[in-house]
């Protein structure tokens, strides 16, 4: 009766209606926990805060729903970031037109986070931008083997050259989440051979710093105004949509927020850390 008066009103099919409730209906059955330790429940769906329709049985032995309409309201706003990051009820992700259209959502907040990036950069007198297979147009070109770098940019006036990684992170505020951001980030501890976040950076930024006559020489090539002396400053980090609680274990590279990064930043004029900068000699 519910569904087929949802359906005559809002014009949505019965089916559609019945795929939506059951990716957000809390039974019994599912609010049984397993052992996982607790450190260990990162993705931990089978909870009020995800599914918040109850199914009951009462007295009379029928099933009924209930909720809370501000609690559903509140839960549907946060479905809107947690469907960049994949993370919708499985009852929904099993259609492939939801993967698709979540998949097509989240490529395009990654992109709009990284301009977003490469903005304030260049706000901040930054010339670069996100580079895929190479540098630099013409004769003057460097292949870029180690993978995309989502931001290389030279400050003349600062002489300063930034390598930087844009992560679209999901705000994480528990240690189930910290451990998974560390597994991801720093270091995967179960499976060692697993490059994390921070190899592929390093990889990057030593690739820039072994070539970085002929990356400059290719840089000066897109952006003429480029002027630089002998040497310049080389620095990388890692910057994220939300601030991470693993930061504090990030001692090869910055790991900061994007509005962290900036502050930081502008408070100093320059390069703000103490780390995750070097200097090398031109030889151009």
């Amino acid at each position: 009766m519910v569904i087929d008066k949802i359906s005559k009103q809002f014009g949505f099919s019965q089916e559609t209606i019945r795929r939506v409730i059951d990716g957000l209906l809390l039974s019994k059955k599912k609010l049984k926990m397993s052992d996982t330790p607790l450190w260990k429940l990162t993705r931990q769906n089978n909870r009020i805060t995800r599914r918040p329709i109850l199914r009951m049985k009462l007295w009379d032995g029928q099933n009924y729903l209930g909720w809370s309409p501000v609690i559903l309201k509140e839960i549907l706003n946060h479905f809107s970031e947690l469907m960049i990051f994949g993370e919708l009820p499985k009852e929904w992700l099993k259609y492939k037109e939801v993967k698709r259209a979540m998949e097509k959502l989240s490529l395009e907040v990654s992109t709009w986070f990284e301009n977003e990036f490469i903005r304030l950069m260049s706000e901040r007198k930054f010339l670069g931008r996100g580079i895929t297979n190479s540098i630099g147009n013409g004769k003057v070109q460097v292949k870029n083997p180690r993978g995309q770098i989502d931001f290389l940019g030279f400050n003349p006036e600062l002489n300063l050259l930034l390598v930087a990684e844009c992560k679209l992170t999901k705000w994480s505020s528990d240690a189930g989440d910290a451990n998974g951001d560390f597994r991801e980030f720093i270091r995967d501890q179960e499976n060692p051979t697993k490059k994390s976040h921070f190899d592929k950076l390093i990889s990057k930024y030593e690739w820039v710093c072994e070539n970085i006559s002929s990356v400059m020489a290719a840089l000066k090539k897109e952006y003429p105004q480029i002027v630089c002396g002998d040497s310049i400053r080389i620095a990388s980090a890692i910057v994220t949509y939300h601030p991470m609680l693993i930061s504090i274990f990030a001692e090869d590279l910055p790991l900061r927020s994007i509005v962290r990064f900036i502050e930081d930043f502008d408070t100093i004029g320059d390069w703000p850390y103490e780390f995750g900068i070097v200097e090398k000699i031109l030889t151009i």
